[in-house]
């Protein structure tokens, strides 16, 4: 039984307890009901058209090192709108969640000419539709500078892979909304790392 026969069925019952509560005719009832069932189906269509469907760097920094667009984070919603999500630059690799509830990217705010941005970038920010805000680091100081990163677990996780200018790679998974650490790997790919590292490994 999929979600709206339930609902119907539930607004069915409903009707016949508000009757047999009230004796009003079962006509207002019913359309009481019915609105009842119109503003939930428009709040689960609102919620669906808020998602996000692409994220992009926008206002690129001119600088003949940079080997990635480097910038501010624009994002196309599910309704068709398109939001700038910063505003200071310093931004690359902008990816969306698998569920469209959230968007992150990598911030830098050390640039060395030469130095490839990626390895400069020391903060993933994720920013969720609602507002919510969170910041992660690479959990290492001695490899303080994303490398590569991504969303894990439908979107409630995300995994990074860190660098310092020399060593070995470090990979963290947190869980976004409380920041918890789920794992952790240093050191080459081998056959008994976590099964969550292996697609960032080296």
């Amino acid at each position: 039984m999929n979600f709206f026969k339930t609902l119907a069925m539930v607004g069915l019952v409903g009707v016949g307890m508000v009757y047999a509560r009230t004796m009003l005719p079962l006509r207002i009832i019913a359309l009481m009901e019915f609105d009842t069932f119109t503003l939930i189906s428009a709040g689960l269509a609102e919620e669906q058209t808020k998602r996000a469907k692409l994220a992009e760097v926008v206002n690129v920094q001119t600088c003949p090192d940079f080997k990635y667009r480097v910038g501010d984070v624009s994002v196309d919603l599910a309704n068709g709108k398109k939001e700038l999500w910063t505003s200071k630059g310093n931004c690359l690799e902008p990816k969306v969640s698998h569920d469209g509830t959230a968007v992150g990217w990598v911030h830098f705010s050390t640039y060395e000419g030469g130095i490839h941005p990626s390895l400069l970038g020391e903060t993933l920010q994720i920013r969720f539709i609602d507002g919510i805000f969170k910041e992660f680091k690479t959990g290492s100081s001695e490899q303080p500078f994303i490398q590569e990163w991504g969303f894990a677990d439908n979107g409630s996780a995300v995994i990074i892979k860190s660098r310092g200018h020399h060593g070995p790679q470090y990979l963290v998974k947190y869980k976004i909304r409380n920041g918890e650490v789920l794992g952790r790997f240093e050191g080459p790919r081998h056959d008994d790392m976590p099964d969550w590292a292996k697609p960032f490994s080296d």
